[in-house]
């Protein structure tokens, strides 16, 4: 979670490269007073957080964090919170007036597989929501395609066709990215497996608003 010191270390080093304008952050396990926190040690004034939950942990006493949520902007960005859910954070970017007023949604889907149903039905209700230039960013939970896996069981095509139905009806493609390909890895029965769960997709309006994005 970002609540480690060296996380937030690392966070505070990428900033400092790129010099991004928003910041989004999933899986946090943070609350949002420790979000307010972490906004200060990044030298950031603007923030919305979403609580991480308290479960029961499945082994021993205690209680896990799980989920949490956080957008951060800059002075200079203008940011209008419109929704929002222990799976989203969704706003507009611009002035009332700006031409290029545009639309971002943070993500995380679904981490159990029963459950992702849920985040593919999010995705088509945020679709209805206006017609601004559109991207979303974040951890889906699952892949659209077999190339975005490596090693382990094969992914199988029904279980990516929810993912792939949800990007057709909201008309959202994949956008480039600059970095390693897999964005997980880990072992299945001693086998290693990668993953790119991690991503951002747009719409075509977007992507013409913004062409270095392609």
């Amino acid at each position: 979670g970002i609540g480690n010191p060296w996380t937030v270390t690392g966070l505070k080093g990428i900033v400092s490269l790129i010099h991004p304008g928003l910041i989004f952050l999933s899986e946090t396990r943070c609350t949002s007073a420790e979000m307010a926190e972490v906004k200060v040690q990044l030298g950031w004034r603007n923030a919305f957080a979403v609580d991480c939950k308290f479960v029961k942990k499945k082994k021993g006493k205690g209680l896990s964090r799980a989920g949490g949520l956080c957008l951060l902007w800059k002075d200079d960005v203008k940011v209008e919170l419109q929704t929002y859910s222990d799976s989203h954070i969704d706003v507009v970017v611009g002035e009332i007036n700006d031409p290029k007023r545009w639309r971002f949604t943070g993500l995380y889907g679904k981490p159990k597989m029963e459950d992702r149903h849920k985040t593919w039905l999010l995705l088509r209700q945020l679709s209805l929501h206006g017609n601004l230039p559109w991207v979303i960013g974040g951890d889906f939970n699952e892949i659209s395609s077999a190339l975005d896996k490596m090693g382990g069981v094969l992914r199988r095509a029904r279980q990516m066709a929810g993912f792939q139905e949800a990007l057709e009806f909201c008309n959202l493609g994949d956008i480039k990215y600059v970095g390693p390909r897999f964005t997980w890895r880990g072992k299945r029965g001693g086998e290693e497996v990668k993953i790119r769960l991690d991503k951002f997709v747009g719409t075509d309006t977007w992507k013409n608003m913004f062409p270095g994005s392609l």
